[in-house]
């Protein structure tokens, strides 16, 4: 484990990572499909690319395993996968001992997902913080349960602070949403200073969250599918 991939802020453009998401060994896709612990990526800038999967699907990687990503960027791509799918990252975690952290990274684009997607991160349950997310999000399977979904983060836990969200959520009210402009599911930990166009912030929360210092710029968060 460990060392440091730099980047350097050179763009990698038009990247094509396909997988079958019907299969659900199709797991952890991205430019870097596992960041492990004390490991850094930093300076990447990835742009017009597509990625599909079906588990762990994101434009810089698919899961990291307590591993730092700094200041990396996800430009104008598509990420596509069932569970835990995010414009930048499909799934970040922690343990007692260690947290994975993201920190000054952005994503733009579309993302489609079922359970846990975010423009950014499907699932956060480490550090984030300074991060910004654009990417439209749509189901990829409208007559299923579309649910834990947010404009940055889908199901997170841990410590978010300084994030902003712009992106559409495409859900239908009929469905057992649980959505949020900027997270859909808050587990535990906290979350401040964080803003979004849509509302609600978060969708629900759990295990006594702390909230505080939300913004939402548009009281109707809900497009019809």
């Amino acid at each position: 484990d460990g060392g440091i991939i730099e980047g350097g802020n050179h763009v990698i453009s038009n990247l094509y990572c396909n997988e079958n998401i019907n299969d659900i060994n199709a797991q952890n896709v991205g430019l870097f499909s596992n960041i492990r612990s004390h490991s850094i990526i930093r300076n990447v800038i990835v742009e017009n690319g597509m990625f599909i999967g079906n588990n762990h699907v994101g434009g810089i990687f698919g899961i990291s395993w307590w591993g730092t990503v700094i200041n990396c960027h996800v430009i104008n791509s598509t990420v596509v996968g069932e569970h835990s799918v995010g414009g930048l990252g499909g799934g970040a975690n922690r343990d007692d001992a260690s947290s994975s952290v993201i920190v000054n990274c952005s994503a733009s684009g579309s993302v489609f997902g079922d359970t846990e997607v975010g423009g950014l991160i499907g699932y956060c349950g480490g550090i984030m913080t300074n991060c910004y997310s654009n990417c439209k999000i749509s189901p990829i399977h409208r007559r299923t349960k579309f649910s834990n979904i947010g404009g940055t983060v889908g199901n997170a836990g841990g410590y978010i602070s300084n994030c902003y969200t712009a992106g559409d959520i495409e859900c239908d009210t009929n469905y057992e949403n649980i959505a949020g402009g900027f997270c859909g599911s808050f587990q535990d930990g906290k979350a401040c200073f964080v803003y979004a166009q849509r509302f609600p912030i978060i969708g629900k929360t759990e295990n006594d969250c702390i909230i505080s210092d939300t913004t939402s710029f548009n009281d109707n968060y809900l497009q019809s599918a």
